[in-house]
């Protein structure tokens, strides 16, 4: 999937670091990080991770969740949480130590709410909410994943 519809595709010939960039996402599924952040812990430069990270989510591989706030700027800079298309690709290449269910439950209830009509954010202030969904301009519904 990488060769063929990401490093073909946008002629990228660094296919390890994308590799890599694509197990840092999929382990790290309902995570906030910013591209300096996984540049820091990558060691791929930050303007080739912003780079492969809108080639992953243009293969539809992960998709990015942004920060709600009423200001645009501000959902820009914020970090973004990734989600996985496939669980089982995720469960295959990321690693791990456990089941992490928690992570695949959030990464399950993103999933639907992506295939609704909204626009799917997450709340990270004083009231924490893993997403919530914008239809029409007004806030829709508010979605806790966490299992206690």
């Amino acid at each position: 999937m990488i060769i063929l519809d990401i490093a073909e595709r946008h002629k990228v010939t660094k296919i390890n670091k994308l590799r890599s960039l694509a197990k840092y996402y999929l382990t790290n599924v309902g995570a906030p990080a910013s591209f300096r952040k996984i540049a820091n812990f990558t060691g791929i430069s930050p303007n080739s991770v912003e780079r492969y990270s809108n080639h992953l989510n243009d293969a539809y591989m992960i998709f990015f969740v942004k920060r709600f706030s009423y200001s645009l700027k501000e959902q820009e800079v914020n970090p973004r949480k990734a989600y996985a298309i496939d669980q089982g690709l995720r469960n295959t290449v990321s690693f791990k130590f456990s089941e992490d269910l928690g992570k695949l439950y959030e990464n399950t209830v993103f999933l639907k709410l992506y295939r609704g009509d909204g626009e799917v954010y997450y709340y990270n202030g004083k009231n924490e909410c893993d997403f919530l969904v914008i239809k029409g301009g007004r806030l829709h519904s508010r979605y806790r994943s966490a299992i206690p």
